[in-house]
């Protein structure tokens, strides 16, 4: 599996459990994606890539592994302070 298809099945995952959540109105931000910024709370979502290793479970099974960071900030608008975030989720 490419990066790139890696980083489409985390967003897709996020977008589902948001949506399914209590914060399905809330925005979410992605790398590298055009976004402007709301009048209320939103996500961002940031995909760090680790290494990637293969590893042999049961003989002749070869799993690859990648190993990384996936980040969720909770962002709120400017001069509203962090309580109005705490307040929300």
């Amino acid at each position: 599996m490419s990066v790139a298809a890696q980083h489409q099945s985390v967003e897709t995952l996020f977008m589902t459990a948001v949506a399914a959540g209590p914060y399905a109105s809330a925005p979410i931000k992605f790398e590298n994606a055009p976004f402007k910024q709301p009048e209320t709370p939103w996500f961002a979502l940031t995909l760090l890539d680790g290494n990637s290793f293969s590893t042999n479970l049961n003989p002749g099974k070869k799993i690859d592994r990648h190993v990384g960071i996936v980040q969720v900030d909770i962002l709120v608008p400017e001069l509203t302070g962090a309580r109005l975030a705490a307040s929300r989720f």
